[in-house]
Protein backbone atom coordinates (compact mmCIF):
# COMPACT_ATOMS: atom_id res chain seq x y z
CA UNK A 1 0.00 0.00 0.00
CA UNK A 2 3.08 2.74 0.95
CA UNK A 3 4.90 1.65 -2.24
CA UNK A 4 1.08 2.13 -4.34
CA UNK A 5 0.55 5.49 -2.43
CA UNK A 6 4.24 6.35 -3.38
CA UNK A 7 3.57 5.94 -6.76
CA UNK A 8 0.45 8.10 -6.78
CA UNK A 9 2.49 11.02 -5.30
CA UNK A 10 4.70 10.34 -8.18
CA UNK A 11 2.32 12.02 -10.73
CA UNK A 12 1.20 15.50 -8.22
CA UNK A 13 3.50 18.52 -8.44
CA UNK A 14 2.58 21.74 -6.61
CA UNK A 15 4.02 24.66 -8.25
CA UNK A 16 4.97 27.92 -6.58
CA UNK A 17 4.96 31.45 -8.13
CA UNK A 18 4.90 34.71 -7.93
CA UNK A 19 6.45 36.74 -4.58
CA UNK A 20 9.00 35.20 -2.87
CA UNK A 21 10.46 32.56 -0.32
CA UNK A 22 12.57 33.64 2.49
CA UNK A 23 16.34 32.64 3.88
CA UNK A 24 14.20 29.67 5.92
CA UNK A 25 12.45 27.77 2.55
CA UNK A 26 9.08 29.45 3.55
CA UNK A 27 6.98 30.80 1.13
CA UNK A 28 5.98 34.28 1.09
CA UNK A 29 2.60 35.13 -0.42
CA UNK A 30 3.03 32.91 -3.26
CA UNK A 31 0.04 31.43 -5.67
CA UNK A 32 0.03 27.59 -5.37
CA UNK A 33 -1.08 25.55 -8.39
CA UNK A 34 -1.25 21.88 -7.80
CA UNK A 35 -1.01 19.67 -10.89
CA UNK A 36 -1.45 16.11 -11.54
CA UNK A 37 0.07 14.23 -14.12
CA UNK A 38 -1.03 10.61 -16.28
CA UNK A 39 2.51 9.39 -14.99
CA UNK A 40 5.61 10.65 -13.28
CA UNK A 41 7.04 13.63 -15.13
CA UNK A 42 10.20 14.35 -16.62
CA UNK A 43 11.25 17.61 -16.15
CA UNK A 44 10.54 19.12 -19.11
CA UNK A 45 6.94 18.17 -18.33
CA UNK A 46 7.16 20.38 -15.17
CA UNK A 47 8.84 23.01 -16.80
CA UNK A 48 6.06 23.02 -19.81
CA UNK A 49 2.91 23.23 -17.33
CA UNK A 50 4.88 25.93 -15.29
CA UNK A 51 5.53 28.26 -17.96
CA UNK A 52 1.49 28.04 -18.66
CA UNK A 53 0.67 28.37 -14.98
CA UNK A 54 2.96 31.67 -14.68
CA UNK A 55 2.17 32.53 -18.02
CA UNK A 56 5.73 33.90 -18.93
CA UNK A 57 7.65 32.58 -22.27
CA UNK A 58 10.81 32.36 -20.91
CA UNK A 59 13.27 33.49 -18.27
CA UNK A 60 12.64 31.20 -15.82
CA UNK A 61 14.77 29.70 -12.52
CA UNK A 62 13.52 26.52 -11.02
CA UNK A 63 13.95 25.09 -7.52
CA UNK A 64 13.08 21.99 -5.80
CA UNK A 65 11.93 22.33 -2.19
CA UNK A 66 11.83 19.40 0.35
CA UNK A 67 11.75 19.00 4.23
CA UNK A 68 14.88 16.97 5.41
CA UNK A 69 14.02 17.98 8.85
CA UNK A 70 12.38 15.64 12.15
CA UNK A 71 11.02 14.90 14.56
CA UNK A 72 8.41 17.13 14.15
CA UNK A 73 10.53 20.40 13.28
CA UNK A 74 10.56 21.40 9.67
CA UNK A 75 14.43 22.05 7.92
CA UNK A 76 13.92 23.42 4.23
CA UNK A 77 15.90 22.60 1.61
CA UNK A 78 16.32 24.14 -2.14
CA UNK A 79 18.02 21.99 -4.57
CA UNK A 80 18.53 23.98 -8.48
CA UNK A 81 16.51 22.23 -11.24
CA UNK A 82 17.31 23.00 -14.70
CA UNK A 83 18.39 19.63 -16.22
CA UNK A 84 16.88 15.78 -16.47
CA UNK A 85 19.64 15.04 -14.00
CA UNK A 86 18.88 17.37 -11.04
CA UNK A 87 15.38 16.57 -11.37
CA UNK A 88 16.22 12.73 -11.28
CA UNK A 89 18.13 13.69 -7.97
CA UNK A 90 15.58 15.74 -6.40
CA UNK A 91 12.98 13.65 -6.71
CA UNK A 92 15.49 10.72 -4.64
CA UNK A 93 15.37 13.05 -2.20
CA UNK A 94 12.17 13.13 -1.87
CA UNK A 95 11.67 9.59 -0.64
CA UNK A 96 13.07 10.38 2.26
CA UNK A 97 11.52 13.53 3.24
CA UNK A 98 9.14 14.26 5.67
CA UNK A 99 6.50 15.43 2.55
CA UNK A 100 6.90 13.37 -0.73
CA UNK A 101 5.35 15.50 -2.66
CA UNK A 102 7.41 17.32 -5.65
CA UNK A 103 7.13 21.18 -4.53
CA UNK A 104 8.37 22.82 -7.22
CA UNK A 105 9.35 26.90 -6.87
CA UNK A 106 9.53 28.97 -10.28
CA UNK A 107 11.21 32.54 -10.03
CA UNK A 108 10.90 34.71 -13.24
CA UNK A 109 13.24 36.91 -14.12
CA UNK A 110 12.76 40.00 -16.10
CA UNK A 111 11.75 39.23 -19.68
CA UNK A 112 11.93 42.18 -21.59
CA UNK A 113 10.67 44.54 -18.84
CA UNK A 114 6.99 42.78 -19.18
CA UNK A 115 4.92 40.98 -16.87
CA UNK A 116 1.87 38.78 -18.25
CA UNK A 117 -0.10 41.94 -17.95
CA UNK A 118 1.86 44.12 -20.16
CA UNK A 119 3.67 45.87 -17.32
CA UNK A 120 7.26 46.83 -17.41
CA UNK A 121 9.26 46.15 -14.14
CA UNK A 122 10.75 49.38 -12.39
CA UNK A 123 13.64 50.18 -10.27
CA UNK A 124 13.84 52.75 -7.75
CA UNK A 125 15.36 55.96 -8.81
CA UNK A 126 18.17 55.15 -6.12
CA UNK A 127 19.67 52.32 -7.46
CA UNK A 128 22.18 52.68 -10.69
CA UNK A 129 21.93 50.07 -13.07
CA UNK A 130 25.52 50.46 -14.42
CA UNK A 131 27.45 50.64 -10.80
CA UNK A 132 25.24 49.05 -8.40
CA UNK A 133 25.60 45.05 -8.01
CA UNK A 134 22.46 43.24 -8.53
CA UNK A 135 22.49 41.79 -5.33
CA UNK A 136 21.24 45.57 -3.73
CA UNK A 137 17.82 44.73 -5.27
CA UNK A 138 15.19 43.25 -3.34
CA UNK A 139 11.45 42.57 -3.56
CA UNK A 140 10.29 45.28 -1.90
CA UNK A 141 12.09 48.01 -3.84
CA UNK A 142 9.83 47.25 -6.70
CA UNK A 143 7.02 48.83 -8.29
CA UNK A 144 5.14 48.88 -11.67
CA UNK A 145 3.38 51.73 -13.80
CA UNK A 146 1.70 51.40 -16.65
CA UNK A 147 3.92 51.66 -19.88
CA UNK A 148 1.51 50.90 -23.08
CA UNK A 149 4.06 52.46 -25.82
CA UNK A 150 6.47 49.61 -24.78
CA UNK A 151 9.61 51.89 -23.83
CA UNK A 152 13.16 49.86 -21.92
CA UNK A 153 12.68 49.79 -18.02
CA UNK A 154 15.48 52.33 -17.98
CA UNK A 155 13.27 55.18 -19.20
CA UNK A 156 10.49 54.67 -16.66
CA UNK A 157 12.55 54.76 -13.19
CA UNK A 158 10.47 56.80 -10.82
CA UNK A 159 10.80 56.84 -6.73
CA UNK A 160 9.11 54.07 -4.43
CA UNK A 161 5.72 53.98 -3.68
CA UNK A 162 3.93 51.80 -1.11
CA UNK A 163 2.59 48.37 -2.23
CA UNK A 164 -0.34 49.67 -0.33
CA UNK A 165 -1.11 52.15 -2.29
CA UNK A 166 -1.59 49.66 -5.55
CA UNK A 167 -3.96 46.80 -6.57
CA UNK A 168 -2.06 43.25 -6.17
CA UNK A 169 -2.42 42.88 -10.21
CA UNK A 170 -0.09 45.97 -10.33
CA UNK A 171 2.84 44.46 -8.48
CA UNK A 172 5.39 42.97 -10.74
CA UNK A 173 7.10 39.71 -9.13
CA UNK A 174 10.71 39.93 -9.79
CA UNK A 175 13.51 38.10 -8.14
CA UNK A 176 17.15 40.01 -8.65
CA UNK A 177 19.21 37.50 -6.32
CA UNK A 178 19.95 34.85 -9.48
CA UNK A 179 23.48 33.75 -9.39
CA UNK A 180 25.39 34.87 -12.48
CA UNK A 181 24.49 33.53 -16.00
CA UNK A 182 21.90 31.57 -14.59
CA UNK A 183 19.78 31.79 -17.75
CA UNK A 184 22.21 31.53 -19.78
CA UNK A 185 23.40 28.34 -18.74
CA UNK A 186 19.77 27.47 -18.71
CA UNK A 187 19.53 28.60 -22.29
CA UNK A 188 22.68 26.44 -23.43
CA UNK A 189 20.92 23.60 -21.69
CA UNK A 190 17.74 23.43 -23.35
CA UNK A 191 19.50 23.77 -26.77
CA UNK A 192 22.05 21.07 -26.29
CA UNK A 193 18.57 18.88 -25.69
CA UNK A 194 16.94 20.53 -28.54
CA UNK A 195 20.00 19.28 -30.65
CA UNK A 196 21.21 16.07 -29.50
CA UNK A 197 21.96 14.65 -32.71
CA UNK A 198 24.45 17.41 -33.44
CA UNK A 199 25.80 16.79 -29.49
CA UNK A 200 25.99 13.12 -30.86
CA UNK A 201 27.92 13.90 -33.97
CA UNK A 202 30.42 16.05 -32.57
CA UNK A 203 33.75 14.95 -32.07
CA UNK A 204 34.58 17.73 -29.33
CA UNK A 205 34.16 15.76 -26.25
CA UNK A 206 37.75 15.90 -24.90
CA UNK A 207 37.71 19.63 -24.89
CA UNK A 208 34.19 19.56 -22.80
CA UNK A 209 34.34 19.59 -18.86
CA UNK A 210 31.65 17.26 -17.64
CA UNK A 211 30.20 17.55 -13.85
CA UNK A 212 30.12 14.14 -12.07
CA UNK A 213 26.53 12.47 -12.10
CA UNK A 214 24.48 14.11 -9.61
CA UNK A 215 23.01 10.07 -8.86
CA UNK A 216 25.92 8.03 -9.62
CA UNK A 217 29.27 9.87 -8.71
CA UNK A 218 31.12 6.78 -10.37
CA UNK A 219 29.42 6.95 -13.61
CA UNK A 220 31.12 9.32 -16.32
CA UNK A 221 28.94 11.64 -17.43
CA UNK A 222 31.13 11.81 -20.61
CA UNK A 223 29.66 8.45 -21.11
CA UNK A 224 26.65 9.54 -19.97
CA UNK A 225 25.71 11.95 -21.85
CA UNK A 226 25.61 9.99 -25.34
CA UNK A 227 24.38 6.49 -23.68
CA UNK A 228 21.47 5.31 -25.41
CA UNK A 229 19.74 4.24 -21.99
CA UNK A 230 19.97 7.86 -20.82
CA UNK A 231 18.70 9.08 -24.52
CA UNK A 232 15.41 6.36 -24.26
CA UNK A 233 14.81 7.45 -20.20
CA UNK A 234 16.09 10.51 -19.40
CA UNK A 235 14.99 11.83 -23.01
CA UNK A 236 12.72 9.94 -24.49
CA UNK A 237 14.12 8.78 -27.59
CA UNK A 238 12.58 6.03 -29.53
CA UNK A 239 15.87 3.77 -30.42
CA UNK A 240 15.76 1.07 -32.90
CA UNK A 241 17.54 -2.02 -32.44
CA UNK A 242 21.14 -2.25 -33.38
CA UNK A 243 22.31 -5.04 -36.31
CA UNK A 244 24.99 -7.58 -35.87
CA UNK A 245 27.71 -7.63 -38.07
CA UNK A 246 29.44 -11.20 -37.79
CA UNK A 247 29.79 -12.82 -40.71
CA UNK A 248 29.15 -16.40 -42.12
CA UNK A 249 32.52 -18.28 -42.40
CA UNK A 250 33.52 -19.33 -46.47
CA UNK A 251 33.09 -23.07 -46.85
CA UNK A 252 35.14 -25.36 -45.24
CA UNK A 253 37.44 -27.97 -47.23
CA UNK A 254 38.88 -30.27 -44.93
CA UNK A 255 42.58 -29.94 -46.36
CA UNK A 256 42.89 -26.46 -44.39
CA UNK A 257 42.58 -28.53 -41.36
CA UNK A 258 46.39 -29.37 -40.95
CA UNK A 259 47.54 -25.73 -41.92
CA UNK A 260 44.50 -24.41 -39.15
CA UNK A 261 46.07 -26.92 -36.98
CA UNK A 262 49.44 -25.63 -37.29
CA UNK A 263 48.55 -21.90 -36.13
CA UNK A 264 46.30 -23.69 -32.96
CA UNK A 265 43.19 -22.85 -33.95
CA UNK A 266 41.90 -25.78 -35.72
CA UNK A 267 39.47 -26.16 -32.33
CA UNK A 268 37.90 -22.65 -32.96
CA UNK A 269 37.75 -23.98 -36.89
CA UNK A 270 35.75 -27.60 -36.26
CA UNK A 271 33.60 -25.31 -33.99
CA UNK A 272 32.54 -22.93 -36.34
CA UNK A 273 31.97 -25.42 -39.37
CA UNK A 274 29.65 -27.39 -36.88
CA UNK A 275 27.08 -24.52 -37.16
CA UNK A 276 26.34 -21.08 -35.46
CA UNK A 277 22.98 -19.94 -34.03
CA UNK A 278 21.08 -17.10 -35.36
CA UNK A 279 21.66 -13.78 -34.39
CA UNK A 280 19.11 -12.48 -32.11
CA UNK A 281 19.58 -8.48 -32.85
CA UNK A 282 16.60 -7.66 -29.84
CA UNK A 283 18.15 -8.95 -27.17
CA UNK A 284 21.91 -7.86 -27.84
CA UNK A 285 20.42 -4.52 -28.23
CA UNK A 286 18.97 -4.55 -24.53
CA UNK A 287 22.55 -5.74 -23.60
CA UNK A 288 24.20 -2.86 -25.18
CA UNK A 289 21.88 -0.50 -23.71
CA UNK A 290 22.59 -2.03 -20.11
CA UNK A 291 26.76 -1.96 -20.55
CA UNK A 292 28.67 0.32 -18.58
CA UNK A 293 32.47 1.58 -20.27
CA UNK A 294 33.66 2.57 -16.99
CA UNK A 295 33.27 -1.10 -15.31
CA UNK A 296 33.13 -2.77 -18.68
CA UNK A 297 29.98 -4.90 -17.14
CA UNK A 298 26.19 -4.72 -18.00
CA UNK A 299 24.52 -3.47 -15.10
CA UNK A 300 21.15 -5.45 -14.88
CA UNK A 301 18.07 -5.37 -12.55
CA UNK A 302 19.91 -8.43 -11.10
CA UNK A 303 23.34 -6.82 -10.52
CA UNK A 304 26.72 -6.56 -12.72
CA UNK A 305 27.63 -9.11 -15.61
CA UNK A 306 30.31 -9.33 -18.07
CA UNK A 307 32.08 -11.36 -20.62
CA UNK A 308 35.43 -12.99 -18.64
CA UNK A 309 38.98 -14.00 -20.29
CA UNK A 310 37.75 -17.55 -19.41
CA UNK A 311 34.36 -17.63 -20.94
CA UNK A 312 35.85 -16.56 -24.44
CA UNK A 313 38.67 -20.13 -23.56
CA UNK A 314 36.18 -21.81 -22.78
CA UNK A 315 33.40 -20.88 -25.49
CA UNK A 316 35.50 -20.75 -28.38
CA UNK A 317 38.95 -22.83 -27.47
CA UNK A 318 40.93 -19.68 -28.34
CA UNK A 319 44.46 -19.69 -26.10
CA UNK A 320 44.92 -17.54 -23.11
CA UNK A 321 49.04 -17.17 -23.13
CA UNK A 322 50.88 -15.78 -25.53
CA UNK A 323 52.28 -12.48 -26.89
CA UNK A 324 49.79 -9.60 -27.25
CA UNK A 325 47.83 -9.00 -30.00
CA UNK A 326 48.84 -5.69 -32.00
CA UNK A 327 47.58 -4.89 -35.67
CA UNK A 328 48.73 -2.51 -38.66
CA UNK A 329 47.64 0.78 -38.04
CA UNK A 330 49.23 2.43 -41.52
CA UNK A 331 47.43 1.64 -44.60
CA UNK A 332 50.52 2.23 -46.79
CA UNK A 333 50.58 -0.99 -48.80
CA UNK A 334 48.62 -3.35 -47.61
CA UNK A 335 47.23 -4.28 -50.92
CA UNK A 336 50.80 -5.39 -51.71
CA UNK A 337 50.75 -7.27 -48.44
CA UNK A 338 47.65 -9.25 -49.87
CA UNK A 339 49.14 -10.03 -53.19
CA UNK A 340 52.37 -11.11 -51.91
CA UNK A 341 50.65 -13.62 -49.08
CA UNK A 342 47.50 -14.67 -51.36
CA UNK A 343 48.22 -14.08 -54.94
CA UNK A 344 45.90 -11.87 -55.78
CA UNK A 345 45.67 -8.06 -55.52
CA UNK A 346 42.58 -6.56 -53.87
CA UNK A 347 40.99 -4.04 -57.05
CA UNK A 348 42.13 -0.24 -56.71
CA UNK A 349 40.03 2.46 -56.40
CA UNK A 350 39.61 4.89 -58.77
CA UNK A 351 40.69 8.32 -58.48
CA UNK A 352 37.47 10.19 -58.40
CA UNK A 353 36.01 7.29 -56.50
CA UNK A 354 36.42 7.80 -52.68
CA UNK A 355 37.49 4.78 -51.09
CA UNK A 356 34.98 3.22 -48.89
CA UNK A 357 37.07 0.07 -48.07
CA UNK A 358 39.91 1.84 -46.58
CA UNK A 359 40.20 -0.68 -43.89
CA UNK A 360 40.36 -3.80 -45.90
CA UNK A 361 38.86 -5.80 -48.67
CA UNK A 362 34.87 -6.95 -48.66
CA UNK A 363 33.62 -9.99 -47.72
CA UNK A 364 32.20 -10.70 -51.58
CA UNK A 365 35.54 -9.90 -52.79
CA UNK A 366 37.10 -12.90 -50.85
CA UNK A 367 34.22 -15.20 -51.37
CA UNK A 368 34.21 -14.54 -54.93
CA UNK A 369 37.96 -15.78 -55.49
CA UNK A 370 38.72 -18.41 -52.02
CA UNK A 371 35.04 -19.44 -51.42
CA UNK A 372 36.06 -23.16 -52.79
CA UNK A 373 39.24 -24.96 -53.41
CA UNK A 374 37.32 -27.19 -56.74
CA UNK A 375 40.86 -28.68 -57.77
CA UNK A 376 41.18 -32.00 -55.81
CA UNK A 377 44.26 -32.42 -56.61
CA UNK A 378 45.42 -28.74 -56.28
CA UNK A 379 49.23 -28.50 -55.11
CA UNK A 380 50.45 -27.71 -51.36
CA UNK A 381 50.73 -23.93 -52.27
CA UNK A 382 47.61 -23.43 -53.18
CA UNK A 383 45.50 -25.34 -50.74
CA UNK A 384 47.61 -23.00 -48.54
CA UNK A 385 46.81 -19.50 -49.71
CA UNK A 386 43.10 -20.95 -49.60
CA UNK A 387 43.30 -21.62 -46.03
CA UNK A 388 44.78 -18.08 -45.27
CA UNK A 389 42.51 -16.38 -46.77
CA UNK A 390 39.77 -18.76 -44.99
CA UNK A 391 41.56 -17.75 -42.00
CA UNK A 392 41.67 -14.18 -42.32
CA UNK A 393 37.93 -14.12 -43.38
CA UNK A 394 37.47 -15.97 -39.89
CA UNK A 395 39.54 -13.95 -37.94
CA UNK A 396 38.33 -10.01 -39.07
CA UNK A 397 34.67 -11.55 -39.52
CA UNK A 398 33.99 -13.45 -36.66
CA UNK A 399 36.48 -12.59 -34.15
CA UNK A 400 37.02 -9.01 -35.05
CA UNK A 401 34.33 -7.50 -36.93
CA UNK A 402 33.89 -3.61 -36.94
CA UNK A 403 30.55 -2.37 -36.94
CA UNK A 404 30.41 -0.64 -40.52
CA UNK A 405 29.65 -3.32 -42.80
CA UNK A 406 31.04 -6.32 -44.74
CA UNK A 407 34.81 -5.46 -44.34
CA UNK A 408 37.41 -7.73 -43.55
CA UNK A 409 40.09 -5.70 -42.06
CA UNK A 410 43.71 -5.77 -42.88
CA UNK A 411 44.82 -4.75 -39.64
CA UNK A 412 45.36 -8.43 -38.62
CA UNK A 413 46.59 -9.92 -41.97
CA UNK A 414 50.54 -8.99 -40.73
CA UNK A 415 49.72 -11.87 -38.53
CA UNK A 416 47.70 -13.90 -41.03
CA UNK A 417 50.73 -13.16 -43.09
CA UNK A 418 53.29 -15.03 -41.01
CA UNK A 419 54.03 -18.29 -40.50
CA UNK A 420 51.56 -20.31 -39.30
CA UNK A 421 53.56 -21.41 -36.27
CA UNK A 422 53.90 -17.75 -35.44
CA UNK A 423 50.11 -17.39 -35.46
CA UNK A 424 49.58 -20.08 -32.14
CA UNK A 425 52.17 -18.05 -30.40
CA UNK A 426 49.90 -15.38 -29.96
CA UNK A 427 46.98 -14.71 -27.26
CA UNK A 428 44.15 -14.65 -29.21
CA UNK A 429 41.28 -14.61 -25.91
CA UNK A 430 42.69 -11.64 -24.57
CA UNK A 431 42.48 -9.90 -28.20
CA UNK A 432 39.14 -10.88 -28.69
CA UNK A 433 38.10 -9.47 -25.67
CA UNK A 434 39.55 -6.13 -25.36
CA UNK A 435 38.03 -5.92 -29.03
CA UNK A 436 34.60 -6.90 -27.98
CA UNK A 437 34.73 -4.47 -25.01
CA UNK A 438 35.82 -1.41 -27.19
CA UNK A 439 33.06 -2.81 -29.45
CA UNK A 440 30.69 -2.77 -26.46
CA UNK A 441 31.67 0.92 -25.39
CA UNK A 442 31.45 2.42 -29.09
CA UNK A 443 28.25 0.23 -29.74
CA UNK A 444 26.47 1.88 -26.42
CA UNK A 445 26.42 5.55 -27.31
CA UNK A 446 25.30 4.99 -31.10
CA UNK A 447 21.86 6.35 -31.60
CA UNK A 448 21.52 6.19 -35.29
CA UNK A 449 18.46 3.95 -37.16
CA UNK A 450 21.17 1.36 -39.13
CA UNK A 451 23.96 1.50 -36.36
CA UNK A 452 25.64 -1.99 -36.10
CA UNK A 453 27.56 -3.71 -33.45
CA UNK A 454 31.22 -5.14 -34.08
CA UNK A 455 33.05 -7.85 -32.14
CA UNK A 456 32.45 -11.29 -31.64
CA UNK A 457 28.55 -11.41 -30.56
CA UNK A 458 28.57 -15.21 -30.16
CA UNK A 459 29.84 -14.87 -27.28
CA UNK A 460 27.02 -13.08 -25.29
CA UNK A 461 24.48 -15.04 -27.21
Amino acid sequence: MEDLLRIEMDRVVRIFFGRTVNKNGELVGMSEEVVAFVKAPMFSEVETKAASCVGVGDGFRFRGRFDAGGGGRAHYVLLELGTEDSWLLYKECLKDAQVRIAEVIVDVAENDGRNRHGCAAILPATVLLEDEPVDVLTQEALHVPDCPDGSPVRDHVHPVFSPCDMAEDDIAVVNNDFPEDTFEEEDREREEENNVEQLLASDSDSDRRWPPHPRYPLLDTTYDDKHRAHLMVDLGREMKCMRSRTHKPLPWDERYAVYIGRAGLLPLARLVNAGLPRMDSAALTALVDRWRPETHTFHLPCGELTVTLQDVAMILGLPIDGHAMIGMVQPQGWRDMVEAALGLRPPEVEEDVKDRKTTGVSSAWLAEHFSQLDDPQAQGWLVERYARAWLWHLIGGFLFPDGSGNTISWMVFPIVAGTWEDMATYSWASGVLAYLYRQLCDGCRQCGDSSGLGGCLYLLQ
